[in-house]
């Protein structure tokens, strides 16, 4: 347990079954981080990829302002909202996130700074990292 609360992996053997595995598969950050465990690594890793070949081809494109305000219409923001959810879309199907959400904010200011900022949150899949059975008699049911 002492190994288990400082974070360590090391391998255990499970009465009743074959074979050697891992404790745990925690990575060397806090265990509140997004990346407190590999197999969150790995998903948000796989999810920069892919909204990063999504997006690319839009680097350096014109981009459509509002005339009057001077800030992204509609249209460019669900453009660019479309084209990053693309990216999570299959990993949703493939059941690697549990869901997700894009945000492009149209009050940006692209005309001073030149950069388009997305907020992406990404719901993980859950993994059972510990099981408690609760057994005992009754005299009915």
């Amino acid at each position: 347990e002492e190994l288990e609360t400082k974070r360590y992996i090391f391998f255990r053997k499970h009465v009743g079954s074959a074979g050697t595995y891992f404790n745990n598969s925690h990575t060397c950050t806090d265990d509140t981080s997004d990346y407190a465990y590999i197999e969150n690594e790995r998903t948000i890793d796989k999810a920069l990829r892919n909204i990063y070949a999504k997006l690319l081809p839009s680097l350096n494109a014109p981009i459509y302002v509002d005339p009057v305000s001077g800030k992204l219409t509609q249209d460019m923001v669900s453009f660019f909202e479309d084209l990053a959810n693309q990216g999570l879309e299959q990993m949703e199907r493939d059941r690697e996130l549990s869901g997700y959400k894009v945000f492009v904010n149209p009050e940006q200011n692209i005309l001073s700074t030149g950069e388009l900022e997305f907020v992406i949150q990404n719901v993980p899949v859950g993994v059972v990292r510990q099981m408690k059975v609760k057994i005992s008699y009754t005299t009915s049911v």
